[in-house]
C-alpha cells in the first residue's frame, strides 16, 4: 500500500486502456515511457513548455531510419519505437503522440499530404494544443511548429485504421489513377509476408 504522500504525487493518464492483446493500439505505453515523459517535462510550466521538451528529447534519443527492403519489419507502435530508438515518420508520430497525452498535452496524428516545401508526400506528423494554439510538430523532419502546406488531422479511429493497414501491409499509398502498379505491387508484397511469416 502506498503512503499518502506518495497517492498524492501519482498523476495518471485521464484514459487508460486495457485490452488482451489481440488489438494493436498504436498509442502503445509502458511504465518506462510514462517514466520518461514525466522526468523530461518535470521543471516545465506549461503545456507549450512540455510539448517542446518532449520534441527535444526525441530529437536526442530517437533516430529515423526507413525500413530496408520489402520484407523489413511492421510498421512499428510507439513501444516499439521508444525500445528501438528508431521509427519512420509515422512510427516516430505515434511515439510523440503518446508521450504528449501521458503528460497531458493534447496531441492527434497528421497525415500530410504536401509539406512546408509544397512538395507532395505520403508523410505524417503531430499536432499538438497548448496555450500558444495548435501546432504541427515533425520529429522526422527535425521541426517543432513546422507549417505543412496541405495535411488532415486524423482522430483516433482513423489513425488506428490507418496502422492496422501500415502494421498488416508495411505499405500505404493513397488510391488514385497512376499508381496501380504501385498498389499491385504492395499487395503482392503482403501476401509474399504472409507465406514467409
Amino acid at each position: 500500500m502506498l503512503k499518502k504522500e506518495q497517492r498524492e504525487t501519482i498523476s495518471l493518464p485521464k484514459n487508460l486502456y486495457v485490452n488482451d492483446g489481440s488489438l494493436v493500439n498504436p498509442f502503445y505505453a509502458t511504465s518506462e515511457m510514462i517514466d520518461t515523459a514525466y522526468r523530461e517535462v518535470r521543471r516545465c510550466n506549461s503545456k507549450e513548455e512540455k510539448a517542446r521538451s518532449l520534441y527535444e528529447w526525441m530529437e536526442d534519443n530517437i533516430f529515423y531510419e526507413k525500413i530496408s527492403g520489402i520484407f523489413g519489419p511492421h510498421y512499428r507502435h510507439a513501444k516499439e519505437v521508444f525500445e528501438e530508438k528508431k521509427g519512420i515518420c509515422g512510427e516516430m508520430t505515434f511515439l510523440y503522440v503518446t508521450m504528449a497525452r501521458i503528460v497531458g498535452v493534447e496531441a492527434a496524428y497528421v497525415d500530410v499530404k504536401r509539406d512546408f516545401h509544397n512538395k507532395k508526400v505520403g508523410h505524417a506528423c503531430a499536432q499538438v494544443r497548448t496555450e500558444e494554439g495548435k501546432k504541427l510538430v515533425d520529429p522526422a523532419y527535425h521541426h517543432y511548429d513546422i507549417n505543412h502546406r496541405q495535411y488532415k488531422v486524423l482522430n483516433d479511429a482513423e489513425t488506428i485504421d490507418l496502422f492496422k493497414q501500415l502494421r498488416r501491409t508495411g505499405y500505404y499509398r493513397e488510391k488514385s489513377a497512376g499508381n496501380e502498379l504501385e498498389e499491385f505491387l504492395g499487395k503482392l508484397f503482403s501476401g509474399l509476408r504472409a507465406l514467409s511469416g
